[in-house]
């Protein structure tokens, strides 16, 4: 569930901005911006983008917010990327971010909550990391699948074959086969296609753009949410 701290995407509240300077003093900040950004909404004029009276843990690729202002200044052309944003709640949202020269030596940055329209949110948000399983909710009777199962999954939804998964995850075939048979019993499915199917409507299949790697999983929701960048 979305933070109500945080602005839903609406006609009437749909931007939020502010304007920083090179070295991202925060010069103007408007009310929507410092519910994005976790900031205490009395406080309009924080003294950095990234000051003390904020709730935010975490930015997945904050250098690279640092990096565009520096580069919008230089070149006056707009950047565009999302970052996620993790409050002190412990949960992660995404942000679209749009900068833009404001003059020679400032620059404006919409904030966009998108958390809500990226279909791998929910998905991602059920991963326990700790354990390394994910948690395929109420409508799944909150069964679980483990990274080897959904690894296997994730292989297997992009036509690799069971010899081919075998190789690149240094099991076996029959391993593959009972990780699928694990799969199906999970999604409550009777077979592969019916097993596809179901990751395409239920939107697992958006967690395909995510990088995988078997032999280095995410250990931490921060190199987690770093990969989906």
């Amino acid at each position: 569930m979305i933070d109500q701290q945080l602005p839903k995407i609406s006609s009437e509240n749909r931007y939020s901005y502010l304007v920083v300077t090179e070295d991202c003093h925060c010069i103007e900040l408007s009310q929507c911006a410092a519910g994005t950004l976790g900031y205490d909404p009395s406080i309009v004029s924080p003294d950095s983008l990234f000051g003390i009276h904020t709730n935010i843990l975490a930015i997945t690729n904050a250098k690279k917010i640092l990096k565009a202002v520096s580069s919008v200044i230089s070149d006056k052309k707009e950047r565009l990327f999302a970052v996620w944003i993790k409050y002190s709640t412990n949960v992660w949202y995404k942000v679209l971010c749009r900068c833009s020269a404001e003059n020679n030596h400032s620059v404006h940055i919409i904030l966009v909550d998108v958390t809500d329209i990226d279909p791998r949110a929910i998905w991602l948000s059920r991963i326990n990391l700790a354990t390394q399983r994910m948690d395929l909710g109420p409508e799944y009777s909150n069964r679980t699948v483990s990274f080897l199962e959904y690894a296997v999954l994730h292989f297997l939804i992009r036509g690799t074959t069971y010899k081919n998964i075998a190789a690149m995850m240094n099991i076996s075939s029959n391993t593959v086969s009972f990780r699928i048979k694990q799969l199906k019993q999970a999604f409550s499915v009777n077979s592969v296609g019916a097993l596809l199917q179901e990751t395409h409507d239920n939107k697992l299949i958006h967690m395909l753009t995510i990088d995988l790697n078997v032999s280095n999983p995410a250990m931490t929701d921060f190199h987690l949410y770093s990969l989906v960048d």
